[in-house]
């Protein structure tokens, strides 16, 4: 018998059993597409992560003060204005340095308010942020210089506040820690979408100086923003910024310095394991669908016991009857493997657009995935098929 007539044999076999067969299938359907919706959202959910936090800015380092177990006492060193002067300075590598501070507060225009976050800044921030003006201006290092009564807005804020009008040049009232401001608006910042632990749209920015020495009750920096040379020179400007600080404050383990390629390679890392958590769990489920087609195939050859002595009798080798049943449990797998590929796809894709994640599809999850479930297939079948094949063709044909 012929390779095409033993597969034809097959498909006729699993045709007239045809209920049989979708269930047999439907193990391997759920694993392949468990296993491919799991690696597709954890996909989109990393790339997604991936463009937020390369949107954060351009070759950003941030510096933060350590929390947690050891954390800054009152004796612990801290970070100030002064500081950030030395840094740029001291680390050849580094292009920009932005101290920041932060204090909540209310903006008032006429009959309007709004609760925000007030940011202060040097003139270097938006660009080390990646931060686009859409209208007015940014800070000059003049108003960071004399502490002016300088604002820029957030998309949001600016809306909460004039709506349609145009508030560039406009006095708006800034109350924070119990005292009232009054600032001019001198830029508007683009709309962005949300981004990790920022979101400009709903913040305001103010020079650095300005909420350090005339809003705070208290004068703490607490981070610096950071730019490198170029993505290249990342690496050496975060060894440069941590020399400079452990010189400087004689404490090494005091602060956090880390760069976008590192935060990057440390989301790649989490996600992938968990991908591959998830894949493996999944792919359990491939294990409980090759036992079902071996199931159905041992049904198979004790219900065809007859049949396999006949073709015996009139020819038929040991091998021809392992073919077919090899390919039965190839056709079943294959089967089962390609609806369970279109069901991971529209399930990873329907998540990943509820979530609002890009989607991804990677054609390597859904070879290793129909390759692992037609692996199984055809381990599964193996012990049916060898079952077949060393049938006594006397005592097939006596089998009732």
């Amino acid at each position: 018998m012929g390779f095409l007539e033993t597969i034809g044999l097959a498909f006729r076999n699993l045709w007239a059993n045809r209920l049989r067969t979708m269930l047999s299938a439907l193990g391997i359907v759920i694993g392949v597409a468990s296993v491919i919706t799991m690696i597709s959202v954890g996909t989109s959910a990393e790339r997604r992560i991936a463009s937020e936090i390369a949107g954060l800015g351009s070759n950003m380092i941030l510096v933060t003060p350590k929390i947690g177990r050891g954390a800054k006492s009152a004796s612990s060193p801290s970070l100030t204005i002064e500081m950030a002067e030395e840094l740029k300075a001291a680390a050849p590598a580094v292009s920009a340095v932005s101290p920041v501070a932060q204090i909540e507060g209310q903006l008032r225009w006429a009959s309007s308010s709004t609760n925000t976050s007030i940011i202060g800044i040097t003139s270097d921030y938006m660009r080390i942020a990646n931060q686009s003006i859409v209208r007015g201006r940014s800070l000059i290092p003049a108003e960071v210089d004399s502490a002016a009564k300088s604002i820029i807005l957030g998309a949001k804020t600016a809306s909460a506040l004039f709506e349609d009008e145009d508030p560039i040049g406009r006095e708006i009232g800034v109350v924070a820690a119990g005292r009232r401001f009054d600032f001019t608006v001198v830029g508007v910042v683009a709309a962005k979408s949300d981004m990790l632990f920022m979101n400009s749209d709903s913040q305001a920015f103010v020079p650095i100086t300005c909420l350090l020495y005339r809003m705070m009750p208290i004068r703490g920096i607490s981070m610096y923003y950071c730019q490198a040379q170029s993505p290249e020179m990342a690496g050496p400007a975060v060894a440069q910024v941590e020399r400079y600080l452990a010189s400087r404050t004689g404490n090494p383990g005091a602060f956090n310095v880390g760069s976008q390629e590192a935060l990057l390679d440390a989301v790649h890392q989490v996600t992938s394991t968990m991908t591959l958590l998830l894949g493996i769990i999944a792919g359990i489920s491939l294990l409980v669908g090759g036992i079902g087609i071996m199931n159905t195939l041992l049904t198979s050859v004790a219900e065809r016991t007859r049949e396999i002595g006949i073709r015996k009798s009139l020819g038929a080798r040991n091998r021809d009857i392992l073919l077919q049943f090899l390919v039965e449990a190839l056709a079943l797998s294959l089967i089962g493997g390609a609806i369970g590929m279109i069901l991971g796809w529209m399930a990873g894709s329907g998540i990943s657009r509820l979530a609002g994640w890009p989607p991804s599809f990677s054609m390597t999850s859904v070879a290793a995935a129909v390759g692992f479930s037609s692996a199984v297939g055809l381990i599964f079948g193996i012990f049916p098929a060898v079952k077949a094949a060393q049938m006594n063709p006397v005592d097939a044909l006596r089998y009732e």
